[in-house]
């Protein structure tokens, strides 16, 4: 009983209910501190997702593997946060290949972006600022991070950004302080 796209195309689209999805799969992440302020992060995700059982008017899918959820996916981080405030980090994205129609004849390429974050933060007694600087996909690679499945004139592919940067200045109050006192 899963709601997919039948694609339609352009401004529209349709929808059909499924009538059995599978949903197998498993996570399993690791935390590390190396040392006082080094940490290491990584997540590992596999699915498997199938329609046990699909007619629609575009075609009988079931057996096939249900469009748009990669197989692997992998996240990676190191990350440095030191006393005074200072932090930097580093992580890396990997994504599988996947299927971006019903009849699984079209597929999205696997790929791989990453990107690092460096910043401040100072925390007085009612608030916190913190500065923080970021690029994402360091190595302007090329690649899809955003599809729409079943497309019925095949526009599945939609190019995610090339390198980019980002800032943000962040302030917390924290007023149950204030009314402490």
């Amino acid at each position: 009983n899963e709601i997919v796209p039948t694609g339609i195309g352009g401004n529209q689209t349709s929808y059909i209910n499924a009538a059995q999805v599978i949903h197998e799969g498993g996570e399993l992440g690791l935390t590390g501190v190396l040392k006082r302020g080094l940490e290491i992060r990584i997540a590992y995700t596999v699915s498997d997702f199938y329609y046990a059982s699909y007619v629609s008017p575009m075609g009988n899918f079931t057996g096939h593997v249900f469009p748009s959820i990669p197989t692997n996916r992998v996240y990676g981080q190191v990350k440095y946060a030191h006393r005074s405030g200072l932090f930097a980090s580093w992580n890396t994205y990997y994504v599988g290949s996947y299927y971006v129609n019903d009849a699984n004849t079209a597929r999205n390429d696997l790929y791989a972006v990453s990107g690092g974050r460096a910043g401040y933060t100072k925390r007085f007694e009612y608030v916190s600022i913190s500065f923080l600087l970021g690029i994402n996909n360091i190595f302007n690679r090329n690649y899809v991070a955003y599809n729409v499945i079943n497309d019925a004139g095949g526009a599945f592919y939609y190019p995610s950004p090339p390198r980019f940067y980002t800032g943000t200045v962040t302030v917390t109050l924290y007023p149950g302080r204030m009314l402490k006192k």
